[in-house]
């Protein structure tokens, strides 16, 4: 009798165990409503993979420092651009999550310095004239470097906010993704936000995409994710999800109305940029030597639906 009770006593805090597992997530990610609703959309369609799981925000850190404790086993998951040395590091599962948003760049400039680009203004120019602003733990300072552009990097956002105001550079390079909301909290917040503004004339577009990363030796975690993404692409809801966060955003901002300035960047596997042409919303499929015309993109229509516009 006794040893039955021991035995169920540690069959159930065995049980228990599992059940309260938890998926320690950078914080960003964390607090990003697209970015946690996605993991937890694939953490469910794979739960017979992966048990019952719970995730949780790490302490806050930057980008390098996340990937850094992501080495280190102290967080389990971290969702971010990629290159040739995180895809060596860490294991991406190799279906971008914001289907290539990270690689479309607006900038935020300075009302008294606005950026003197029209369709015809020639690339070169372009180059000559425009001087970018970016944070200096991104992984897109070494892509504008690589395209012809001067680039000014920053340790904080604050720090770079405070540059654009005193024309330091004419362009805070921003995703698409991220921008309106950063646009609306220095409007709230910051003093003398006034002289900041969202560009309307141009954009920059290139290979890249937020990737999941899981640890290396994390591989139930990494296994499980992919089989949930899997499902997620059969099932319409990588789509769907996608839509519901980022079509209007898409569409308010005009790409197609813009100048598009499109770049190479070949800092990433052909597995990364293959999962791009197949799932983003633009394929890359001729590598680009130096910044191209509108022909560096096969298709000229965002595409926002399902399974049936995803390249073979």
């Amino acid at each position: 009798m006794n040893k039955c009770f021991v035995v169920c006593l540690l069959l159930m805090t065995s049980l228990s165990t599992l059940a309260s597992q938890k998926i320690v997530v950078w914080q960003e990610n964390y607090n990003d409503p697209f970015i946690l609703q996605s993991l937890q959309n694939i953490a469910s369609l794979a739960s017979s993979e992966l048990g019952d799981y719970e995730f949780v925000a790490s302490k806050k850190m930057n980008a390098s420092e996340a990937f850094e404790a992501l080495e280190a086993g102290n967080i389990d998951l971290f969702v971010g651009g990629i290159n040739s040395e995180r895809e060596v590091v860490a294991t991406p599962v190799y279906v971008p999550l914001d289907r290539g948003l990270l690689g479309y760049r607006i900038c935020l400039t300075n009302k008294n310095k606005p950026l003197n680009v029209s369709f015809k203004t020639p690339m070169h120019v372009i180059q000559e004239s425009i001087h970018i602003g970016i944070l200096e733990n991104l992984i897109d300072t070494n892509v504008y470097q690589e395209n012809g552009f001067k680039v000014s990097s920053g340790n904080s956002y604050s720090s770079l906010v405070n540059m654009l105001k005193s024309q330091v550079f004419d362009c805070f390079s921003r995703s698409i993704n991220e921008i309106n909301l950063e646009a609306l909290s220095l409007q709230m917040h910051k003093k003398g936000s006034e002289l900041i503004e969202i560009d309307n004339k141009m954009i920059f577009i290139y290979p890249s995409a937020n990737f999941i990363f899981t640890s290396s030796s994390n591989k139930k975690l990494h296994q499980g994710l992919s089989i949930g993404i899997g499902r997620a692409i059969e099932n319409d809801s990588y789509y769907s999800i996608f839509n519901e966060h980022y079509a209007n955003i898409l569409l308010k901002h005009g790409i197609y109305e813009r100048k598009l300035i499109f770049m190479s960047n070949y800092d990433m596997s052909y597995q990364a940029l293959s999962a791009i042409n197949r799932f983003g919303i633009a394929s890359f499929h001729h590598p680009a030597t130096s910044i191209q015309t509108e022909k560096y993109l096969d298709k000229t229509e965002l595409r926002l639906s399902g399974n049936r516009n995803v390249t073979p």
